[in-house]
């Protein structure tokens, strides 16, 4: 009698003599988990977090002092940062192409508009968090004067409750926890807060004071949970390049 075992990570197949039996074996995803704060800003409005956009606290705050307070009232009806106590984890197969995160898409109005074909590379890694930092790619590719800012995409498919496991489905989840105005910003350090916006020591006091505001009006809730690096590697990615690779 003849046995032949093959084993790969989901699948073992034991062929005996003519009759095969194929048994799926549940492995555990080896994608560390990650639990940080992501920032949002939004109007009177409430959104879940899914398909859309985000950042860490010096990211959303470039975001706010670019495209938000250039004018008052602020643009776009925003009123609020929120943020939001995340945790991730890599689909398997990015994580074993060296990756924790994946491109950080752009979502319109819940809609994916790249860089590339979304679909495309969901289908390739998962639905995956993905990130960039700022600076880097996709956007923006200058000089922010918010050192450590980071951007993230969180795709609605990888929503799930709970520790996430790193399935295809359930790659981030997250849990709110608390909202800044910023009318309150401006009342409670000044008319100037915004001020100095190519100077990164003062960038980085604004973090401060955010995080100082958030602490004064939740102070039962961790002030900071320091975001993981962004190791998304364009390279390693986007592994097969060719003409409209992406």
């Amino acid at each position: 009698r003849t046995v032949t075992t093959t084993v790969t990570s989901r699948t073992v197949t034991t062929t005996v003599t003519s009759r095969t039996v194929t048994t799926t074996v549940t492995t555990a995803n080896t994608a560390p988990l990650f639990t940080f704060y992501v920032y949002r800003v939004q109007t009177s409005e409430t959104f879940s977090l899914g398909n859309v956009n985000g950042g860490n606290l010096g990211g959303i705050l470039w975001y706010v002092q670019h495209d938000v307070v250039t004018e008052d009232p602020p643009r776009f009806g925003i009123t609020d940062i929120v943020r939001y106590r995340v945790q991730t984890r890599a689909p398997q197969r990015l994580y074993n192409a060296g990756m924790n995160f994946g491109v950080r898409f752009a979502w319109n109005h819940d809609t994916c508009t790249g860089p590339g074909n979304c679909d495309k590379r969901f289908l390739e890694h998962g639905y995956f968090v993905g990130c960039n930092n700022l600076g880097s790619f996709p956007y923006p590719q200058f000089e922010t004067y918010f050192p450590g800012g980071a951007w993230y995409s969180l795709p609605h498919h990888g929503l799930c409750s709970g520790v996430p496991t790193g399935a295809d489905d359930c790659t981030y989840s997250f849990t709110a926890a608390g909202s800044v105005a910023l009318a309150d910003l401006k009342a409670q350090y000044g008319a100037d807060f915004w001020g100095k916006p190519t100077e990164a020591a003062a960038n980085l006091a604004k973090e401060a004071k955010v995080q100082e505001s958030f602490l004064r009006k939740y102070p039962d809730v961790p002030e900071s949970l320091p975001a993981p690096a962004c190791d998304f590697n364009y390279d390693k990615f986007y592994s097969v390049q060719g003409p409209d690779f992406r």
